[in-house]
């Protein structure tokens, strides 16, 4: 995109494109709901979307989404002890 449409674009001069519109929200991972409306979070949780995009290449269902996101939220040492738990297991088959 120009400068140019960009500030006409700001400026009111020419319309918002669906195209464009959908391109902001797509790289620089806007809220659709905030977009349109003003309410809500205005980005999404990146953290979400890869989980999410995750789920459905490898076939997730809910609490393993959940257990992901629990063990991003866990500390250095916590990550270990469970990380050295799943060894063991798979050791032990």
């Amino acid at each position: 995109m120009s400068r140019s449409n960009l500030a006409n674009i700001e400026n009111g001069t020419v319309m918002l494109t669906d195209r464009v519109k959908n391109s902001i929200i797509k790289e620089f991972k806007v809220n659709v709901e905030w977009f349109n409306t003003g309410k809500g979070v205005v980005f999404n949780d990146i953290t979400n979307d890869l989980i999410d995009k995750l789920a459905i290449e490898n076939s997730l269902d809910k609490i393993d989404k959940e257990i992901i996101k629990n063990f991003i939220q866990l500390t250095d040492s916590q990550k270990k002890q469970v990380l050295g738990y799943i060894h063991r297991l798979l050791e032990d088959n």
